[in-house]
């Protein structure tokens, strides 16, 4: 299953590239898989969290300026499922503004936890919106350890694969295994001749 309506899994399975993804960022961690993705030569996708934009627009604008993406992740990581088309709305409104005084403009969202219903479907055709969900899950939020998010990630990847990662972890605290085992996941994927891309690149067909 590639989509539904406006709802992505995963990109081509005839095309050679992956997709990293980054949820409920910015933060410390954001800056160290920046440093790395320069270092290796590849871009990623950040879905961020309007609330936590500022004070780190730099680190927002650097993202763009290396051909790395950012997505809507909602303001304050509310669950989507429940909400009214107005809350809903409003949720993903408020983070596009706040994106655009940053010239930064983007018409993909992934929902909080992954949760959502038909209202949040119809609010992103609304909004002109692809919701972003993901094929590869190291559930890296649960603080697995750095070898059990390597391994998930290694065994789980195929063409077109988006990965959904995590530079932070909303009401946890700090993902620290996350730049360690990016440090060994990107190049075996290189290895096996993986071409990173961002989202909205790997969902074109």
């Amino acid at each position: 299953m590639e989509k539904i309506g406006n709802i992505h899994f995963h990109g081509d399975r005839k095309k050679k590239q992956i997709a990293l993804t980054f949820d409920d960022g910015p933060s410390k961690e954001t800056h160290e898989i920046l440093k790395l993705l320069k270092r290796e030569k590849i871009r990623a996708t950040f879905f961020v969290l309007g609330k936590k934009v500022r004070g780190n627009e730099k680190l927002l604008k650097e993202i763009v300026k290396n051909g790395s993406e950012i997505g809507n992740h909602s303001f304050d990581h509310s669950v989507l499922m429940f909400k009214t088309k107005k809350k809903i709305e409003g949720q993903i409104r408020k983070t596009d503004r706040i994106l655009q005084k940053l010239n930064i403009k983007t018409r993909i969202i992934r929902p909080p936890r992954i949760l959502f219903g038909p209202i949040l479907i119809h609010v992103g055709k609304k909004l002109n919106k692809k919701i972003i969900i993901y094929d590869v899950d190291p559930a890296d939020w649960t603080r697995p350890g750095k070898n059990i998010i390597i391994k998930r990630v290694l065994n789980g990847v195929k063409n077109g694969s988006i990965i959904g990662c995590h530079d932070f972890i909303e009401t946890i605290g700090r993902n620290y295994d996350i730049v360690s085992a990016l440090k060994e996941i990107i190049p075996q994927l290189k290895k096996r001749g993986y071409k990173f891309v961002t989202v909205s690149e790997i969902i074109k067909r």
